[in-house]
């Protein structure tokens, strides 16, 4: 029941957060340094990333496994550790109740992208650049890693129906994908911005559908 119900929201929340995501591409300017060679080390990345990924077998599943216990200790879950096996895959281990967002959190949160984000707090401007060029290499990566590891036989999908987990991950990279590219155009404030005008295009949505279905009574 509750999965239906996530669906019932999650569907249109793509669609407004879509169409924000949409809006948030149109403000791209390959003019700022910052932005242009985080789209170059971005992309040269996700194909490098794509050939080199089996060769690297143990980092994604080391990653993976990683931000499925980083999210069952976000959502009040106690981690007690994770395997890891060259080939062969791994397993997270927790003791809770466990839930949705920790087995499909791996399809659409950026560990490594968001973990080295408070660095740049820290950062001489000078060297601005030089974070953007890490971090679109990072995104890159993580960026192949979704696209080799989403597929209808993950068991990780099948445990929440292929259905529920496709609309969650669709929805989840829709919104990582946002705040990545919000913070390359205009830091923390075009995060916060971002989040904030999908949430207001849906409650709006919301808002006019009431007063349409007042008007028809």
């Amino acid at each position: 029941m509750l999965r239906i119900v996530l669906i019932i929201l999650f569907v249109p929340l793509i669609f407004f957060y879509g169409y924000t995501f949409y809006e948030l591409i149109l403000g791209i300017s390959f003019k700022d340094p910052n932005q242009l060679y985080f789209w170059i080390s971005l992309g040269g990345s996700t194909v490098l990333s794509y050939f080199l990924i089996a060769s690297m077998a143990f980092f994604p599943i080391f990653e993976h496994e990683l931000t499925h216990n980083i999210i069952a200790l976000l959502t009040f879950n106690k981690p007690v550790g994770f395997h890891v096996q060259v080939n062969q895959g791994g397993m997270a281990q927790y003791r809770g109740r466990g839930n949705f967002l920790i087995t499909l959190s791996p399809y659409f949160v950026q560990t490594f992208t968001f973990l080295v984000l408070p660095l740049y707090l820290i950062l001489r401007p000078d060297i601005y650049l030089y974070f953007f060029v890490a971090w679109g290499v990072i995104t890159g990566y993580h960026t192949s890693s979704t696209i080799k590891e989403t597929h209808l036989n993950q068991s990780d999908l099948r445990k929440n129906g292929l259905l529920f987990s496709f609309i969650t991950i669709i929805l989840g990279n829709i919104i990582t994908y946002g705040l990545i590219i919000a913070f390359t155009i205009g830091r923390w404030k075009a995060m916060g911005q971002f989040m904030k005008d999908g949430a207001l295009n849906f409650y709006n949505a919301i808002l006019d559908l009431y007063h349409w279905v007042q008007g028809m009574i």
